[in-house]
Formats: structure tokens, sequence, C-alpha cells
């Protein structure tokens, strides 16, 4: 399966956004993280992002 542009758009933000951040994730965000199965489930990303403000 390709990741489709937006898809791919999405998962740069998350990856910038990831590399902004001044301390670690907290164990439950990063939890989520690893449960991400790509290309399927970027779409997942925009919601562990608002539901982590830092990000």
């Amino acid at each position: 399966m390709m990741i489709k542009p937006l898809e791919a758009l999405e998962l740069k933000a998350f990856i910038l956004g990831l590399s902004q951040l001044d301390a670690p994730l907290p164990e439950n965000v990063r939890i989520q993280v690893n449960q991400i199965n790509i290309p399927v489930d970027i779409y997942k990303l925009y919601d562990i992002a608002q539901s982590y403000p830092p990000l």
C-alpha cells in the first residue's frame, strides 16, 4: 500500500512536531505512537497530536 500525498504530509508534520519537543513524549502517548501501523493508521497521528498539545 502506497502513502498518499496527504498522508505523507501528515506524517512529515507529525515528525516535525516530534523534533520540536523539549521533552520526551509521555509514556501513554509513546504507546499510542508505537501502535501506529504505517501507512494504514497514519490518520491516527492527527488524533494523537490533538490529544497532546505540545505536538
